[in-house]
């Protein structure tokens, strides 16, 4: 399997923006997030290894009949968690994980399996899918947010899957819903404002 291409600028304080792009996109996809979010930090974005006769570039392959291909999907899990842990990320005091639809897919799997050295996570716009159960419980803070009108997912099944997650794993998850399609909203990106800096708004 392909090692991901990635894309690293030395910001000027002790924060570092890990990004994951949608489907489609490359590890430029999502800089603009560091002038939403903060200017000064540094930022890890990779791309997804995934492409197949011309078809965009994913984490992952396309699904099954609606689910993940679990082996595949487990596989390339497995492959980012050896560059993840061969990095020394000891300069950082916050280390948040960013990812847009298919990027935040595939970070709802690092979840799952328990990645390390992170103090927060923004999923943008995921799908609920066929993700393995958490493999441990966390007070890590999670923001997830999606558009109500979005064709690309179901909503009520990946409220569900908030809730269930919230129950069982993660009950720092927090799900905000938008009066939007398959995008970032001005109401959201707010949102992600506010939320980056304090987590605690409801």
């Amino acid at each position: 399997m392909n090692k991901m291409k990635e894309y690293y600028l030395q910001g000027e304080n002790r924060h570092l923006l890990v990004l994951f792009h949608g489907t489609g996109g490359d590890e430029t996809s999502l800089l603009f997030m560091r002038k939403l979010l903060d200017p000064s930090a540094s930022i890890l974005s990779f791309q997804g290894t995934w492409s197949d006769q011309g078809r965009m570039r994913r984490f992952f392959k396309p699904l099954i009949n609606g689910q993940l291909d679990q082996e595949d999907f487990e596989e390339r899990i497995q492959d980012f968690f050896q560059n993840w842990r061969e990095r020394d990320l000891s300069s950082y005091d916050k280390i948040s994980l960013i990812g847009f639809s298919n990027g935040a897919n595939f970070v709802i799997g690092l979840l799952a399996k328990g990645i390390e050295s992170v103090n927060q996570v923004l999923l943008l716009h995921p799908s609920a899918l066929s993700y393995p159960l958490p493999i441990i419980s966390s007070q890590l803070p999670i923001l997830m947010t999606a558009g109500r009108n979005d064709e690309m997912i179901n909503l009520k099944e990946l409220e569900k899957l908030c809730e269930a997650w919230k129950i069982h794993a993660f009950e720092n998850l927090t799900l905000w819903l938008f009066n939007g399609g398959h995008f970032l909203t001005e109401p959201e990106k707010e949102v992600l404002i506010q939320w980056y800096r304090d987590e605690k708004i409801t």
